[in-house]
C-alpha cells in the first residue's frame, strides 16, 4: 500500500513506502474513510551510557493511532543519525510497539536527534504524526584518584605537605561523599555531583610518634560504586641538627680564627622541650680539633665551642683537612642515635721543614736554603727570622727560598715566620757549632771503608766496612777520638744523613731504612724494601737532596747491564723508578742539598754525568761525560770535583784541574781541594787553591802541603776516603789501616 504526501497536512515530510527515508513502515488497513490521529507513550526518550561500556537497554515506544498504519522517520530537516535504529515488535488495528537501540559509547558527549511517527490514510489524505525526542549522553564513568598519600611530621609541627592532597573525582552523573575512616583526617567538600575535587588535610596533634593509617571513601549514589583511598601519617621525632663548619686559616689570621662556635639544635629548632634529645660527645677524628662542654640538649638549642689547636696546625699539609665529630643522642621515644658534623679547616701558611746545609760555623755568615711548602700560598711574601733576626730572602718557588745569615754565636736558631697565631709554623733549626780545634790524631781501624760520613752535630764519624757487615763508629770526646761499637747491617752499602741531620740513612742490598741518632740505642728501622733482586740488583749509593728526597743508586752484582735509579721519599718513605739508566753508576751531593751528581762507570764511551735538581726533582744530562769512578761536591755545588782531577762548576763546566792522588775532596766552602798523596815524598794532604789563578798544565795553585806522620795505608800508593769537617778545618783520611784526623789550617 501507499501513502502519500498530503501537502496541507504533511508536506513533503512524508513520502511513499517505497520511496520513503523512514526507518519502519506499520501498515494496518487499506481505504476507507473517518477521522485520524496518532499518539506516542511519550514524547522524549533518553538513553545513557558509560564511555567504552555496553549499550544502554533498547527502550520501547507504544504508537496509538487511527488510520491506515505507520510510518517511522524523520522530519526534512533532521539528518537521520548512525547511532539509533527502530525495530517493530508487534501491532495491531490501533496501536503498534517501536523498540528504539543506540549505538557507539566510544565518544563522550550527548547526541540528539527528533523520531517522527506519522498515520493518515492510503489515499494520502488525513495525514498526522507526533515527534519523539532522543537523546543519548555517552558519559565518563564514576572513579576517585588521587597521588599517594603520605603526609609525615615532626614532632608537634603540622604534617607535611601542610596544603594536603587533592583527590579528583570523575563521573558526569556521579553523586559522590566523602567519608574518612579516622578522626586526624578531615576533607573539603565532603559531597558533590559530577566531575570534583576533594581536599585531604591530615592532623597528627593527637598521635604519638611512629606511623599512622587510614583511609578515605568515596560512594556514588548514582551508580552504587565506591572507592578507598589510604592515607599514611607518619610522625618522627626530631634529630638533632649542627651546622658544618669551616675554618680558613692563614699568615694573616689572629687566634680567634682558631675557634668557633657552633650551635646543636634539632629539626624543629629546639622549640618543645618534651621533644627535645640529649647529647654526648662520642669522638673527634682528629687530634688538631678540640670540642666543648661534653654534653647538652637540643632544646633549648646548646652552643658548642670548637678550638683548633694552633701548635699543631704547623704539622699539617696547606689545604684542605677534614674532621669529624661524632655526638651520640637520645630522641624522645628513648632511640640511640648519632650526628655525624663534618668540620673542614683550610690552612694557607708557610711552613719550614728544613735548612739545609743545617750546620754552620760560629762567627761565620753563610747562605742556606729554606726548604717547606705554602711560600707563596697568599699575596704577599712571608717575613723569615733567623731566631730574632730577619732575613733577606729570595724566594724561589712555593717549597724553597734561600736566605744569607749574619755572623752567629754558637747555638741552635730556629726558622720562624711571622704571624698573628702565635704559633711556630715549622721546627728547623739552623745549628751553629764553634771551632772544634781539631788536633791531628791517628785511628787504628784495620779494613776498607766505602763511605764516610761525618756528623758535626754530634762529633761522630761513620764508615761503611762492607766486608764487615757494619757501619763503624768514632766519637770525639775531650778533643780525643775513640770507636764506638760497629753497628752491624747485613749487606750494607752506604750511609748519608737525612737534610736536617736527625737520622742516619742506611742502603744495604735489600732494603733502605735509617737510624734514630736523637736516641742512645742505635737501630735500623727499614722503610722500604728491594723492588727487583733480579740478578743480584741491590741498593748501591745515596746522595740527599734538600728536597727531602734520597737519590738512589740501584746496581747489579751478578749480571752486566743498565738500571734504573729510584728516589726515595723520605717522608713517605716510598721509591720512585726514574727513567734515566746508568751502568754501575755513582753519585754524589752537594751539603746544602740543592745539587746531585751521578755518572755511569765501566761502559764505553763514557756516558754522561747527570745533575739532579733539588729545587723540582728534576734529572738531566750534564754537558760533561766520564767513566765516572770519583765525584766531591762542595757545600753549595759552585765546585765539583770529578775523577779526583777535574773541577767543574756548578753546571759541569770545566774550570781547572789538580795533580791526580788516591783521593780528593772538594771543601764545603768551594775555596779549596783536598788531594791525598803518597808517592817518594812521603804521605801527605795538598790543599790547592781554587780561587786562585791557573798554572802550567791548566792546575790550580798547591797553597800549602800537609806532612803526615801515619799512612792511613798498609802500603803505599793505595787509594783513601777522605771528606772535609763542617767548617773545613780539618780533613778525614781513611785507609785499610785506619783513619788519620788532619788540621788543614
Amino acid at each position: 500500500m501507499t501513502l502519500y504526501d498530503h501537502p496541507a497536512e504533511g508536506g513533503n515530510m512524508m513520502r511513499t513506502a517505497n520511496q520513503t527515508g523512514a526507518l519502519l513502515a506499520v501498515l494496518s488497513a487499506c481505504g476507507g474513510g473517518g477521522s485520524t490521529s496518532i499518539s506516542l507513550s511519550t514524547t522524549d526518550v533518553t538513553f545513557i551510557a558509560d564511555v567504552g561500556g555496553p549499550e544502554p537497554a533498547s527502550q520501547t515506544i507504544h504508537v496509538t493511532f487511527q488510520g491506515d498504519g505507520v510510518l517511522v522517520g524523520y522530519p526534512s530537516e533532521v539528518a537521520p543519525p548512525t547511532w539509533l535504529t527502530a525495530t517493530e515488535l508487534g501491532h495491531t488495528a490501533t496501536t503498534a510497539d517501536i523498540s528504539l537501540t543506540v549505538l557507539d559509547t566510544a565518544t563522550v558527549g550527548t547526541r540528539t536527534t527528533t523520531l517522527r511517527f506519522v498515520t493518515g490514510k492510503v489515499d494520502g489524505s488525513r495525514v498526522q504524526f507526533a515527534d519523539l525526542h532522543v537523546t543519548f549522553t555517552v558519559a565518563t564513568p564514576f572513579g576517585a584518584n588521587a597521588p599517594t598519600m603520605t603526609f609525615t611530621a615532626i614532632g608537634p609541627q603540622p604534617p607535611q605537605p601542610t596544603g594536603g592532597y587533592a583527590i579528583a573525582i570523575q563521573g558526569g552523573r556521579a553523586r559522590w561523599r566523602a567519608s574518612a575512616s579516622v578522626p586526624w583526617l578531615s576533607m573539603s567538600p565532603t559531597s558533590g555531583s559530577g566531575v570534583g575535587s576533594v581536599s585531604v588535610i591530615a592532623d597528627g596533634t593527637t598521635l604519638a610518634a611512629g606511623t599512622a593509617q587510614g583511609n578515605i571513601v568515596i560512594t556514588d549514589d548514582a551508580s552504587g560504586r565506591q572507592v578507598t583511598l589510604p592515607v599514611t601519617l607518619t610522625k618522627q621525632v626530631p634529630l638533632l641538627t649542627a651546622t658544618a663548619s669551616q675554618f680558613d686559616v692563614e699568615l694573616s689570621s689572629s687566634p680567634s680564627a682558631l675557634t668557633q662556635q657552633i650551635v646543636v639544635s634539632d629539626e624543629i629548632g629546639g622549640t618543645a622541650p618534651s621533644w627535645g634529645a640529649n647529647w654526648s660527645l662520642q669522638s673527634v677524628s682528629v687530634d688538631w680539633l678540640q670540642w666543648s662542654p661534653s654534653t647538652g640538649k637540643s632544646s633549648p638549642p646548646s652552643i658548642a665551642t670548637l678550638t683548633i689547636d694552633g701548635t699543631k696546625v704547623a704539622s699539617l699539609d696547606n689545604g684542605n683537612q677534614a674532621a669529624t665529630v661524632v655526638l651520640s643522642y637520645i630522641t624522645a621515644d628513648g632511640t640511640t642515635r648519632t650526628l655525624s658534623i663534618p668540620i673542614s679547616l683550610f690552612i694557607c701558611l708557610p711552613h719550614a721543614d728544613r735548612v739545609g746545609p743545617y750546620i754552620a760555623t760560629a762567627n761565620q755568615g753563610g747562605h742556606i736554603y729554606i726548604r717547606g711548602s705554602g711560600y707563596t700560598c697568599r699575596d704577599g711574601l712571608p717575613v723569615v727570622r733567623l731566631g730574632t733576626t730577619q732575613l733577606a730572602t729570595g724566594f724561589d718557588s712555593d717549597t724553597q727560598m734561600q736566605a744569607d745569615y749574619p755572623a752567629l754565636s754558637p747555638g741552635r736558631y730556629p726558622v720562624l715566620f711571622d704571624n698573628h697565631l702565635g704559633v711556630a709554623l715549622g721546627s728547623p733549626e739552623l745549628v751553629v757549632l764553634g771551632p772544634p780545634g781539631f788536633a791531628y790524631q791517628a785511628i787504628a781501624a784495620a779494613g776498607s771503608r766505602e763511605r764516610l760520613v761525618y756528623d758535626a752535630e754530634r762529633e761522630t764519624l761513620y764508615a761503611v766496612n762492607r766486608t764487615a757487615q757494619s757501619i763503624e763508629r768514632y766519637a770525639r770526646s775531650g778533643g780525643t777520638w775513640s770507636a764506638l761499637p760497629p753497628i752491624v747491617v747485613p749487606d750494607v752499602r752506604d750511609v748519608d744523613l737525612s737534610p736536617d741531620g736527625r737520622l742516619l740513612l742506611v742502603a744495604s742490598v735489600g732494603s733502605i731504612g735509617d737510624i734514630d741518632l736523637s736516641v742512645s740505642t742505635a737501630l735500623v728501622v727499614e722503610r722500604a724494601m728491594n723492588p727487583d733482586p733480579f740478578c743480584g740488583g741491590h741498593f748501591a749509593h745515596l746522595a740527599v737532596s734538600n728536597s727531602n728526597k734520597v737519590f738512589v743508586v740501584f746496581n747489579l752484582a751478578n749480571c752486566s747491564g743498565f738500571t734504573q735509579p729510584y728516589l726515595y721519599d723520605l717522608r713517605s718513605h716510598a721509591l720512585t723508578q726514574m727513567q734515566t739508566i746508568l751502568f754501575d753508576a755513582i753519585a754524589a751531593a752537594s751539603a746544602d742539598g740543592s745539587r746531585i751528581y751521578a755518572g755511569s762507570r765501566g761502559v764505553s764511551p763514557a756516558q754522561s754525568v747527570f745533575i739532579f735538581d733539588g729545587l723540582d726533582d728534576s734529572f738531566g744530562e750534564g754537558p760533561v761525560a766520564y767513566s765516572l769512578f770519583a765525584a766531591s761536591v762542595s757545600g753549595n755545588a759552585s765546585r765539583v770535583l770529578l775523577q779526583g782531577t777535574d773541577v767543574l762548576s756548578r753546571s759541569l763546566s770545566l774550570t781547572g784541574r789538580v795533580p791526580a792522588g788516591g783521593g780528593a775532596a772538594a771543601s764545603r766552602d768551594s775555596s779549596r781541594a783536598f788531594v791525598y798523596r803518597d808517592d817518594s815524598p812521603g804521605p801527605r794532604v795538598e790543599v790547592y787553591d781554587l780561587n786562585g789563578a791557573l798554572v802550567i798544565g791548566g792546575l790550580y795553585p798547591l797553597a800549602k802541603t800537609i806532612t803526615l806522620a801515619d799512612s792511613p795505608n798498609l802500603a803505599a800508593g793505595s787509594s783513601v776516603q777522605i771528606i772535609p769537617s763542617a767548617d773545613d778545618s780539618a780533613v778525614f783520611v781513611s785507609g785499610n789501616a785506619g783513619l788519620l784526623v788532619v788540621p788543614v789550617n
